[in-house]
């Protein structure tokens, strides 16, 4: 069973429609659901947890392995709680003490990553980067954007990582210089950016783990 399939799993047997907190619908719900390089929007006037259940709950876990956009709304079910039990099970593995600094916490995580991280590591987008999101978001701007993904990452593309920056800033976090497959360009890339290709490897565990440290634990220390 891949990750995706015990998240999916686990998101469907322990949520019930009833014990959905409520959210505030001041006109209607708007979001995207990726496919290929471009996004359809829907404007939804119920909560869109409920309607992503009432797809998966008839469904078997074979039937939508690997849909396009699951994965992500998966995360319309992980709560708060489950966030905070995850960082803090993170936190105590690095042996961070609350008295020590984001900054400070973010040396050593990238001490224990470079450690741990197996080489060679190929890893992708875990979502679209910012600069592709103008084409992605709009129509009739194909060629523009296979053009500017020469001389560009895209989240689309392959990268092996090759070393981690030592710089880093509260903002982005860790940084990885990457080489891509397909031509061997150089970039660098936010770690938080990324996900390992291979979902049964520790390495992708490990880059997950840090992810939603990172992205969960960034506004605890403005």
């Amino acid at each position: 069973m891949t990750k995706f399939q015990k998240n999916l799993k686990s998101a469907s047997t322990h949520l019930d429609p009833s014990h959905l907190e409520g959210i505030q619908i001041d006109e209607t719900i708007t979001f995207n659901i990726r496919s290929g390089n471009s996004r359809d929007r829907f404007e939804l006037t119920e909560d869109p947890r409920l309607l992503m259940f009432e797809h998966i709950k008839h469904l078997n876990l074979s039937d939508i392995e690997g849909l396009e956009g699951l994965d992500d709304l998966y995360m319309d079910y992980v709560t708060d709680d489950d966030l905070e039990k995850a960082v803090a099970k993170t936190n105590q593995k690095l042996g961070f003490k609350a008295s020590y600094s984001f900054t400070k916490r973010l040396k050593l995580y990238r001490q224990y990553l470079k450690k741990e991280i197996k080489l060679p590591c190929y890893v992708t987008g875990s979502d679209e980067f910012d600069w592709e999101e103008e084409y992605l978001f709009s129509s009739g701007r194909k060629k523009e954007y296979q053009k500017q993904k020469i001389n560009n990452p895209s989240y689309q593309d392959t990268f092996e990582i090759l070393s981690f920056v030592d710089k880093f800033d509260a903002e982005d976090g860790l940084k990885v210089e990457v080489r891509r497959v397909s031509d061997e360009k150089l970039f660098t890339l936010v770690l938080a950016d990324l996900e390992c290709t291979d979902e049964e490897s520790d390495n992708y565990e490990l880059i997950e783990d840090y992810s939603i440290w990172f992205l969960s634990s960034a506004g605890d220390f403005d």
